[in-house]
């Protein structure tokens, strides 16, 4: 297949985007009407962005080009029938998560769970169903679900909650719980949860360790098998742990702490036969960082305080590399009015999103033009979906136009063809990917000679 000069320069731009070096200025803002925006997250489609606020969860359209949201829905009531909260109303949400297809969204607040089912096409919400009826959830609290959708695990405060999901119903129902988790070993308090690549591990960060728990692959149920702590005296910079990050293959895993007086971030390496971690690096930071956001590819660290924080309005970016899984600081900001909260990235890395408690909006930054990260989107087709993304085994093109022996190829990040698939026809498609090694490739589809959409994707490593 021959490539238009177009093309190339396209790919050439998503190549180069690999080693770009962040550098995100103020683009744009997007009300909420709420004084407190808490947390946002972008749909894998990369279409939609789900806000959370103290009561309510709103859906927003986003334009892939330069941004922007623009408010559709507003979720602040439930089924009267299923759950009275606040006078049926949301209240207290404390997170959120998709799942893996994207058909429906999890919920958590003080004292429930919520799914509600999502319309993939639109993106609006519509309650669904209503789990943990007067359980004591905890303020701090996130979601992970495993790469099949079939089991979900909720941190909330000191305890982890598990759910599996029926095949047939797609309803959650509890399998376990791990109440008062200080007693159990290597689990510290207000604990964050991570999932390994291949959904074998979970990573429990909080109090002053990180622990590593053993999936069972068919209960869900897990198994303690390493923690690693630390104190004033070993592993300092791991004191005060907040949550966690982790590499393509989970050999590394990023940690954010408010040690050593003002806030560290820590890099541990895994054994990939004990599954024990060791601390090799530990970057001192001057933020007190209590929030962290990883880019889908890997490669881009951010770090963030919160209101009240010493450095109030302060990032700070860092690059990692793969290989070592080192990493490198290249960037700080300041901007106490937009800068502090939880950050999230869109799937190309092209924008971030910033939800500063106490104030009314989301606040948009972009790549500065010089930077090829997040130019991909202007090269997608908006009538071309590929999802999900990041993929595990197996994605799907799904096309608003009808598409007559259409071809399919996937470069990996040297640019070199690794996958092809022809004579597709129909709206929908699905491609299997299960022997590509975990990482950075671009997707691109095209018809009778011509490019339909180029788009950066991240392949997960199975097991």
């Amino acid at each position: 297949m021959n490539y238009s000069l177009r093309d190339i320069a396209c790919i050439a731009l998503l190549l180069t985007s690999c080693y770009a070096h962040a550098q995100f200025n103020y683009a744009d803002v997007a009300s909420t009407n709420s004084t407190d925006a808490i947390d946002v997250l972008i749909s894998d489609d990369n279409k939609f962005a789900y806000v959370v606020t103290f009561n309510e969860i709103q859906v927003h359209s986003r334009n892939m080009v330069n941004g922007q949201l623009t408010h559709i829905q507003t979720v602040d009531t439930v089924d009267s029938v299923s759950i009275i909260v606040g006078g049926n109303t949301l209240y207290s949400v404390g997170a959120i998560s998709l799942s893996p297809d994207g058909m429906y969204l999890y919920a958590a607040t003080t004292f429930f769970v919520y799914t509600l089912a999502r319309d993939t096409v639109t993106g609006l919400l519509s309650p669904y169903q209503t789990i943990m009826r007067d359980v004591f959830i905890g303020d701090h609290n996130n979601f992970v679900t495993t790469s099949d959708g079939r089991h979900v695990y909720l941190a909330g405060g000191n305890n982890i909650f598990m759910f599996e999901r029926d095949a047939q119903t797609d309803t959650l129902s509890i399998i376990d719980t791990l109440n008062n988790v200080n007693f159990s070993p290597g689990i510290g308090s207000d604990i964050s949860l991570l999932m390994g690549d291949d959904d074998r591990l979970l990573f429990i960060t909080g109090g002053s360790s990180v622990s590593v728990y053993e999936r069972d692959d068919t209960t869900g149920l897990l198994t303690f098998k390493s923690v690693i702590t630390g104190s004033n005296n070993v592993n300092p910079g791991l004191t005060f742990s907040k949550e966690s990050e982790r590499s393509h293959d989970s050999r590394f895993i990023y940690t954010l702490t408010n040690a050593l007086g003002s806030g560290a971030l820590v890099v541990l390496s895994r054994d990939t036969v004990t599954d024990s971690l060791t601390v090799i690096q530990t970057e001192q930071n001057t933020i007190r960082s209590q929030y962290m956001s990883m880019t889908d590819d890997k490669q881009w660290i951010c770090i963030s305080n919160g209101p009240g924080s010493v450095g109030d309005g302060d990032m700070i970016f860092y690059q990692v590399d793969s290989l070592t899984g080192n990493v490198t600081e290249v960037g700080a900001f300041s901007d106490k009015q937009r800068y502090y909260g939880k950050k999230c990235f869109d799937r190309t890395g092209g924008f971030m999103y910033s939800a500063p408690r106490f104030a009314d909006s989301i606040y948009i930054y972009g790549q500065e033009e010089e930077d090829a990260i997040g130019l991909v989107e202007y090269f997608l087709d908006d009538h071309v979906t590929i999802y999900p993304n990041p993929i595990v085994s197996q994605f799907n093109v799904k096309s608003n136009q009808p598409l007559t022996n259409a071809s399919f190829e996937m470069l990996n990040s040297q640019g070199q063809v690794v996958l092809t698939a022809e004579n597709l026809s129909g709206n929908l498609f699905t491609v299997p990917c299960r022997d590509l090694p975990g990482g950075i490739y671009f997707a691109r589809l095209y018809q009778s000679g011509q490019t339909i959409a180029i788009e950066k994707v991240v392949v997960r490593k199975h097991r």
